[in-house]
């Protein structure tokens, strides 16, 4: 009985399924702007609008090409003479048939002359050009936001290791004060003060760890990964050096790069086509017909027929209709063009405050580096006296709060420099291309 239920224990505990243990993704800036661009939804939804506005494009282009249709047809007629030409002949009943007929042909139609298709046509393409520039904006915009997403995370662990390397420093310092309370150069309260500051630091660790871990996490939502993935960051250099300003970051630059701009001027040809197909639609239009078919009473009798014409039109009155259409069409073109102007102030305005924020946070890292070496100058200079009996050791953990500042403050330099250095690739149009390639 007893080993009846170890083989049953046995057999239940090999049916549990074993959680697959999954491997941290490790991703590079790049590798993480690449994975964004290529996976995340609105930068897909930008794409098949693109490929609608392409499907757009081939339609209206369609109208300008010629049309030609088969046509098969069997009918059979018996129709009333006397209510066909309204009275009886004396020759004829009153019904006549039934006829049969039957044909098989080609019918096809081609635009000789039609402005109005033309513009239309023009239109399309200048929506193509703005939903393709539309598709690239979005992919500057998911690439800018994972570069700040990024950039978080290497703060969040730039405190978290120097928040560790402050609690071993209060470590050793406490180490410092026991030794010294042991030989009678320091107090008990010395002691207390210096444990005390090992638990500050030892709080503030806990808490940059949780920082470092939910920027983790939102990179990780960023990414489309999965609920049960996990991802580590591998790259360290947006975060620990300054660059030199672009030689190019110039307006100019930002006018030819920004997609945003390239969207609103495709845009606005496209309304200033719209106009012109509305006030050509006023013109005369030409246009050859014809139909080619084998017809006949039944299929032994069937011989070619054919029929060819040239059709002219042009409105005389259209209700008030195309007045209408072109007045809306103007209105068009003139939202597009403030638009463009819009446009235009704000990526003028984007580049200098881009350049602005860029030269501001490198003085700061350079302010912020020199602190950091007057603080640690400062710590040994404490810790010092306080090893030679001088004084207690406030000085000591003033020291530290000092120190602790600086390294903070050198930290949110660098990160404000390196989100400088991001807005002024996004100002400029070339988020992906400077981020995803190392640059």
């Amino acid at each position: 009985m007893q080993r009846f239920r170890w083989q049953v224990a046995l057999a239940l505990l090999t049916c549990i399924p074993v959680r697959a243990q999954s491997h941290p993704i490790r991703l590079s800036l790049a590798q993480a702007i690449e994975r964004a661009v290529a996976e995340n939804p609105e930068v897909q939804i930008a794409s098949l609008e693109m490929a609608a506005s392409q499907q757009d494009r081939i339609i209206a282009r369609s109208a300008l090409l010629p049309q030609a249709s088969l046509n098969v047809d069997e009918s059979v007629r018996r129709i009333n003479v006397e209510s066909l030409i309204g009275h009886q002949l004396p020759l004829f009943g009153q019904a006549s048939g039934p006829f049969q007929a039957t044909g098989a042909g080609v019918a096809f139609s081609i635009p000789v002359f039609d402005i109005h298709l033309w513009k239309q046509y023009r239109a399309a393409k200048d929506r193509v050009a703005a939903s393709r520039a539309d598709a690239q904006t979005r992919r500057e915009e998911i690439s800018l936001l994972v570069v700040s997403q990024y950039l978080g995370v290497l703060r969040a662990m730039a405190g978290a290791d120097a928040a560790s390397s402050r609690v071993s420093l209060a470590r050793a310092l406490l180490d410092q004060a026991k030794a010294l309370h042991q030989t009678g150069v320091a107090t008990q309260v010395d002691e207390v003060r210096a444990e005390v500051k090992v638990r500050q630091e030892e709080q503030s660790l806990m808490v940059a760890q949780t920082d470092m871990q939910t920027g983790l996490f939102g990179l990780a939502r960023l990414l489309n990964v999965p609920p049960e993935g996990e991802i580590q960051v591998s790259d360290r250099w947006p975060f620990s050096e300054t660059a030199e300003l672009p030689t190019d970051a110039s307006i100019e630059t930002a006018m030819r790069n920004r997609p945003e701009l390239a969207a609103v001027e495709s845009r606005k040809r496209a309304a200033e086509s719209d106009r012109s197909a509305a006030a050509a639609e006023s013109l005369p239009s030409l246009r050859f017909r014809g139909l080619w078919s084998q017809a006949g009473r039944n299929l032994p009798a069937m011989i070619p027929a054919y029929a060819y014409e040239f059709q002219l039109s042009a409105p005389l009155f259209t209700g008030g209709r195309l007045a209408a259409e072109r007045r809306r069409a103007e209105l068009r073109v003139e939202q597009a063009a403030q638009r463009v102007s819009d446009t235009r102030g704000r990526i003028s305005q984007e580049v200098k405050s881009g350049i602005a924020e860029w030269m501001a946070a490198k003085n700061e890292v350079d302010v912020a580096n020199q602190a950091l070496r007057l603080a640690q100058g400062e710590l040994d200079l404490a810790r010092g006296r306080f090893a030679a009996g001088v004084t207690d050791n406030i000085e000591v953990i003033a020291a530290q709060d000092s120190l602790a500042r600086a390294n903070d403050n050198q930290i949110d330099a660098l990160y404000r420099f390196s989100a400088a250095r991001a807005c002024l690739a996004r100002a400029l149009g070339r988020v992906e291309r400077t981020f995803a390639r190392g640059k």
